[in-house]
């Protein structure tokens, strides 16, 4: 019974960081989402959050079916494209197990499947608060954005950077939280202008400039690509209760689908 309930935390577990990063991500990419009912209920989390392929490749490709763990967060960097051509680390999102911590009285299937529901719930919301929402949705088109994924603590300056903890629950395994360090304060230099008599690049600071940043070059760097059009993106289902018990597919159907999505491709 014990192996049984692990297995599902687990494949929750997994689900859960799938979702987030596939939610963070694509609240970078700067297009409005359009949503639609669901009323069948077969979604994980009773969300439809329609999944960007090129994430989906990088999620496997860096966490090799990986967990998060003590010591060992799940990290999505969101970073901007400076006109020199380095990149500044904007936020850092990270979502992590702590075994130490545990509610042994928290049922996995009926008390923390609809907890891990409302956690990405808030963070369809939490994601677009921050001002690396703003600047995305403000400059999508003059400004380049990217995401880096890794299973392993952030390395990076936290000077100007403000750190919250976004959503935590516990359960018999450990406790899971939702973090983010992100820069509270961003410069963003002009586009370089023409002069009459030559022509240089002018840089002027609309705020505290950024001396501190982090370019781990080891890690490769994606492009946010596509934006979401109509039909797609995320999507609560208003027609399945709020903590429905009702799953989703099972890992099985799961695998299929993208066993299907890489041979279409």
């Amino acid at each position: 019974m014990a192996s049984q309930e692990r297995r599902e935390f687990d494949k929750y577990l997994k689900f859960l960081t799938f979702k987030a990063v596939q939610v963070i991500v694509q609240s970078r990419q700067g297009g409005k989402i359009a949503t639609r009912s669901n009323p069948h209920g077969n979604d994980w989390f009773n969300l439809s959050i329609l999944d960007d392929k090129q994430v989906t490749v990088e999620l496997k490709r860096s966490l090799e079916g990986r967990l998060p763990e003590a010591g060992q967060p799940v990290c999505v960097e969101i970073l901007m494209e400076t006109s020199e051509g380095d990149s500044i680390v904007l936020e850092v999102w990270s979502i992590e197990l702590d075994p130490s911590r545990r509610d042994v009285s928290v049922s996995v299937a009926h008390v923390l499947y609809p907890r891990l529901s409302l956690m990405l719930r808030s963070l369809v919301v939490l994601s677009r608060t921050t001002p690396a929402y703003r600047l995305s949705r403000s400059h999508e088109d003059t400004l380049k954005f990217t995401f880096r994924l890794y299973a392993s603590s952030p390395d990076i300056n936290t000077e100007g950077f403000r750190n919250v903890v976004c959503a935590k629950t516990s359960c018999s395994f450990g406790t899971i939280s939702l973090s983010l360090l992100y820069l509270h304060t961003i410069t963003l230099p002009d586009r370089p202008l023409p002069e009459p008599s030559s022509i240089h690049e002018v840089l002027s600071p609309r705020s505290i400039s950024i001396d501190n940043h982090c370019d781990n070059p080891s890690l490769p760097l994606f492009p946010f690509t596509s934006h979401p059009t109509s039909g797609c993106g995320t999507n609560t289902t208003d027609h399945t209760p709020f903590f429905s018990t009702i799953l989703p597919r099972n890992e099985e159907d799961f695998e299929r689908e993208e066993s299907h999505d890489t041979l279409v491709r």
